[in-house]
């Protein structure tokens, strides 16, 4: 049962939790932009936009956002996400991730003389939020989650350094607390996950780019499916780019801190 608009038409990087009294949280970014049309890319000039929502209203503003509601079908309430002292600083690709006590961990990117991940914490979801720690190595795309085991907490990410296009474009960091942050050692060159997938029947593909790591869990708690963006190497596509789309990695296996997955390869999470 459609009821509301989530978020405006030119908001992009969503990242959704279920918290833990239910509601679900969306933050996101939006570029601002004028309501009711945008140009899209497919041949089409003009696209219709969403109907008059909060969220349209949210979209003739730019900025970090959040938007709750009590069920996916809306409605949606959407405001600013604040870090204080960040207001000036250009920040997106969020991950939300929420404690037992109600305590609200945010993984960012912000653009400061290049691209990198900070860590935020807001007694609320809608916060306002204080800025923590950043990671050591340049990035974006940080994915959030805590061990179900251990209670150490992991994050995925998208490295912007030299890596960002090679054959091995991600890493991962872990924490004791969620404050103090260390990024694990590339292990025999090798990142988090690399810029090939094993298709059946297809072989190995090599992207240009693949990035925006998200984890899903079973019920256990631990980790499913690997899902990441990728862009293909050749441009097919009218606005002379290859094409994007997402793909999803089955999870079979979890050894000590490498993850078997299904075309066998592995996600490296060394603590080293």
């Amino acid at each position: 049962r459609w009821e509301d608009v989530a978020l405006p038409i030119n908001a992009f990087n969503p990242h959704a939790l279920r918290l833990l009294d239910g509601r679900i949280a969306l933050a996101f970014r939006s570029n601002g932009g004028p309501r009711g049309e945008g140009r899209v890319c497919s041949g089409t000039p003009r696209a219709p936009g969403p109907p008059r929502t909060n969220a349209t209203e949210f979209a003739k503003r730019k900025g970090f956002a959040i938007a709750v509601s009590q069920g996916a079908a809306g409605p949606w309430s959407v405001e600013h996400l604040v870090i204080r002292g960040w207001e000036r600083v250009h920040v997106s690709n969020p991950s939300l991730f929420q404690l037992a006590n109600g305590t609200v961990l945010l993984a960012y990117r912000f653009n400061l003389r290049g691209e990198h991940v900070g860590v935020a914490r807001a007694e609320t979801v809608v916060g306002p939020y204080e800025h923590v720690t950043n990671l050591t190595v340049p990035g974006e795309d940080p994915f959030l989650w805590q061990d179900a085991n251990d209670g150490t907490f992991h994050m995925l990410f998208h490295v912007e350094d030299h890596r960002a296009y090679s054959e091995w474009p991600s890493l991962h960091a872990f924490s004791q607390d969620g404050h103090s942050w260390h990024v694990s050692r590339a292990l025999d060159g090798r990142g988090a996950f690399p810029t090939h997938v094993a298709f059946p029947g297809q072989g190995r593909v090599r992207f240009v780019r693949r990035e925006r790591p998200e984890l899903h869990f079973n019920a256990q708690g631990h980790p499913a499916w690997l899902l990441s963006g990728v862009q293909e190497l050749e441009p097919q596509h009218p606005c002379h780019w290859g094409y994007q789309y997402s793909v999803a990695q089955q999870v079979l296996s979890v050894q000590s801190a490498h993850f078997q997955l299904s075309d066998q390869w592995f996600v490296h999470f060394s603590r080293s």
